[in-house]
Parts: structure tokens; sequence; C-alpha cells
């Protein structure tokens, strides 16, 4: 079944969970439900295991930075961040080399970052 980021209409079940993809959205399933430490441990694993998946680490930076059923590090969070930004700047190139990436997926870690680092910057 095909699943779109952001909505918890078909989450994969525990014992199907195997790519970075599917722990994200699990991650979102958890954290729609208000179980952060669940949401928590998804995202984690979606920004890390295979190589993680972009989104993935933007959802895991920001579960850093804000604290969601975890120990707050905005100091790793960052660092979070900048790779999901890093990540989304790779699918670009991809996608303008004829890679099919789904752009609208970039845009949202890219955006995040640059205004998380401005926060950072000038706060």
């Amino acid at each position: 079944a095909s699943r779109t980021v952001g909505f918890a209409l078909d989450p994969p079940i525990q014992s199907e969970v195997q790519k970075p993809q599917d722990y994200l959205q699990l991650g979102i399933t958890h954290h729609e439900a208000n179980r952060l430490k669940e949401s928590a441990a998804c995202f984690e694993k979606s920004a890390k295991e295979g190589g993680g998946c972009g989104v993935g680490m933007l959802m895991w930076g920001l579960t850093l930075r804000h604290g969601w059923g975890c120990e707050k590090n905005e100091k790793v969070a960052f660092k979070w961040l900048q790779r999901a930004a890093e990540s989304a700047v790779d699918d670009l190139e991809n996608a303008r080399i004829g890679g099919g990436v789904d752009l609208t997926a970039i845009q949202v870690p890219l955006t995040i970052f640059y205004l998380i680092r401005f926060t950072h910057l000038c706060c």
C-alpha cells in the first residue's frame, strides 16, 4: 500500500517496519496520538537506520529541539536539522539530473532548517 508522508491513514504495523520511511510514518502516527516517547524512538530510527531519510532527520531534529518524548538537546538537534537540509540539497541535485524526486517533500526540511538557523544566529 502506498503511504503519504504527513497522513496517518494507513500506518505500518510494527512488524512491517523495515525502511526509514516506515519508521517516519509510524512516528507521525505516534506523535498524532500524543505517544511522544514512541514517536521519538521511531523518528530516531527514521533518521539513522538504512542511511535515514531527510524528513526523518528533520523530525528527529525537531524532536530533540523541543524535547518531544526525549531529553531536549538543541545542539544535537541542530546537527540533525543540518543533516536534513544537506539531504534535501542532495535530493534536489538528484532531481535536477533526472532522479525523479518529489520536490515538495524536499522544500519543507530545507525551509525549516534555514528558519531555525536564522533564529539561532539572531536570538
